[in-house]
């Protein structure tokens, strides 16, 4: 079965079933929409060759609207590796979804590429969070408050593998203090648990690029580890807007609880984490927008934004090193970034990367690379 028709099945029988639904107002709507993301990278490679070049970073296209009363939809897929990916593909009934979305977790992983202030996301947010899921989900809210919940399948490319799926059941909450036209202050906390492919050696593998796509080069990598019985995830978020100026941060942890037969010895555990802070202002009076707990697009029209962002993400483990599969490591990254909207929906974006990394184990060396990052994006 494809990726195409192997994602879609349950939100395609969610659809169904939701125009068979009574509703006294039964008017299908559908909204098509679209983005596009074309990027170029050159890389000054330290020790190892990350390989420069161009990549089209995303390239989707979907259909959502409302199928009834209460009853909503999203469908989109990417096709800019060449091959049809499904992102979002689910239906919504009030504070319901059901379908593939995004896991409520992380400010930064919630926040859409259109709207993202850098290029890419951090290694931490990428690495230690999941992204979209197979799931149900539901969605609460107050005056200054949300709130989310989801309970999900681990990977649905397991279902071609003949091998059980794991589970997973993750929450968010996020609270406004307060909240003007321009400003805001944002407080977030989330935690998940996870359990991997229901097999004999349960595995993970958390790696991690240099905050940039085009190089499918990791230079810290934690290697396969077996036998994992669950890992607990949290992260604390926060961000502060003072009209053009923006602030925000997040720290995540993830730890791997691990057994082994009797007859083998593995590190018990293992603990991984990281952080981010940035920062960012925008020309013309203009200022990022919010709502629902997460940022959305900002009205600025021939502006300026300049932005600066460090993170870190370390995957030594937390324990004996050496005991990692793989090399293991710790990866800092500066950004500096420069944006320039054309409109609400287009803009252009560059980011510079000094990047270094630390290895500790099976031989891995301490690298500086930099990086030099390009994009055109648009959506409609």
């Amino acid at each position: 079965m494809n990726s195409f028709s192997k994602f879609s099945l349950v939100p395609a029988v969610a659809v169904l079933a939701a125009l068979s639904a009574p509703s006294a107002q039964a008017e299908v709507t559908a909204d098509i929409f679209g983005r596009l993301q074309v990027d170029m990278n050159q890389y000054s490679s330290d020790v190892t060759e990350l390989g420069s070049g161009t990549e089209m970073r995303r390239a989707r296209i979907g259909v959502g609207g409302n199928l009834a009363d209460d009853w909503k939809y999203k469908m989109e897929i990417d096709f800019a590796d060449g091959d049809l990916v499904v992102k979002d593909a689910y239906v919504g009934h009030k504070m319901l979804t059901i379908g593939q979305f995004k896991v409520p977790q992380s400010l930064e992983v919630l926040t859409s590429s259109k709207y993202m202030t850098f290029i890419e996301r951090s290694a931490v947010a990428d690495s230690l969070t999941l992204n979209r899921r197979m799931g149900v989900g539901a969605d609460f809210s107050g005056d200054n408050w949300t709130a989310a919940v989801a309970g999900f399948g681990q990977d649905a490319e397991v279902q071609d593998s003949g091998k059980d799926e794991g589970v997973g059941f993750s929450g968010r909450v996020a609270y406004v203090p307060w909240k003007t036209d321009d400003s805001l202050l944002h407080l977030g906390v989330w935690g998940s648990w996870e359990q991997p492919q229901n097999t004999v050696d349960e595995a993970l593998r958390l790696r991690a690029r240099p905050e940039a796509h085009v190089t499918s080069v990791r230079l810290i990598d934690t290697g396969t580890i077996d036998y994992v019985d669950d890992i607990v995830k949290m992260g604390l978020e926060g961000s502060l807007v003072m009209g053009s100026v923006s602030v925000q941060g997040e720290y995540i942890t993830a730890d791997v609880n691990r057994t082994a037969p009797d007859d083998l010895t593995v590190t018990p555990s293992f603990s991984f984490d990281g952080y981010y802070v940035q920062a960012s202002y925008m020309t013309g009076g203009n200022s990022r927008a919010y709502k629902g707990g997460e940022f959305g697009r900002t009205k600025a029209t021939n502006a300026w934004e300049y932005a600066i962002r460090y993170s870190n993400l370390d995957l030594t483990g937390g324990s004996d090193t050496a005991m990692l599969p793989g090399k293991g490591g710790e990866q800092n990254v500066l950004t500096l970034g420069v944006n320039y909207y054309i409109t609400p929906n287009m803009r252009v974006m560059a980011n510079y990367l000094d990047i270094e990394t630390k290895g500790y184990n099976n031989g891995s060396v301490d690298e500086s690379p930099s990086a030099i990052n390009l994009r055109f994006s648009m959506d409609f």
